[in-house]
């Protein structure tokens, strides 16, 4: 049977999608082992994440607490701005702010969804043709934006993504990021969706998963 995709719908917030795409990897996964040795579960299926009509509020109320105990607010909100910003972070093999800044992509989505805000080519390429060649190769591809009845709908796709401590993250640059373009082209926002075709998270981590899962058992699977 051929994989199909796996969705799970939230709304405002991630806190209920995150335990269930965390427990249904653990409960539908496939236990592989990277080039670099370290061993995963991989869900069975790619799996997309859609938060509809997402909060802009405090962290707290959009990222789950087990997450902001390894990964405080302030971490995450510095780095969701300077992706939204286009400012490159030092120190890393690439940075998601510097790949959406590159040759004024982002400007030049911005202006033409302002121009013409039902275009259909508001796309930003995260990935260089050249990132075959790299050891760790950036995991967000491509995001897609587009104004569908006056409402910012925001898409990203990701070849590889850890569902424990790294969706969460992202999920914060993309909403940040998706607010920038909804403020300056003056809509709203309808929703964020991720499609990852490797969700999985680390076996080194499986125990912290069981415990998440475990603590809020009563989440509808």
């Amino acid at each position: 049977m051929l994989p199909h995709i796996q969705e799970f719908v939230g709304v405002g917030h991630t806190k209920d999608i995150f335990i269930k795409v965390l427990r249904y990897i653990y409960d539908n996964g496939l236990d592989l082992t990277s080039k670099r040795g370290q061993k995963y579960r991989e869900s069975i299926n790619p799996i997309t994440m859609t938060v509809v009509d997402p909060s802009i509020g405090a962290t707290k109320n959009i990222i789950n607490n087990c997450i902001l105990e390894y990964f405080p607010s302030s971490f995450l909100e510095k780095y969701a701005i300077n992706v939204a910003s286009g400012i490159e972070e030092k120190g890393f093999d690439y940075s998601y702010g510097e790949r959406i800044n590159r040759d004024g992509q982002m400007d030049a989505c911005i202006q033409k969804l302002k121009e013409f805000p039902e275009t259909r080519q508001g796309t930003i390429v995260i990935r260089s043709p050249t990132d075959i060649c790299m050891c760790n190769p950036p995991c967000m591809t491509v995001i897609n934006f587009k104004v569908r009845k006056n409402k910012l709908e925001t898409f990203a796709w990701f070849r590889s993504n850890d569902a424990l401590f790294g969706w969460p993250g992202n999920y914060m640059e993309l909403l940040y990021t998706a607010y920038r373009v909804a403020s300056e082209v003056g809509v709203g926002m309808r929703y964020i969706r991720t499609q990852s075709e490797s969700m999985h998270y680390y076996l080194r981590n499986e125990e912290i998963v069981k415990l998440i899962i475990d603590e809020v058992g009563d989440v509808k699977k």
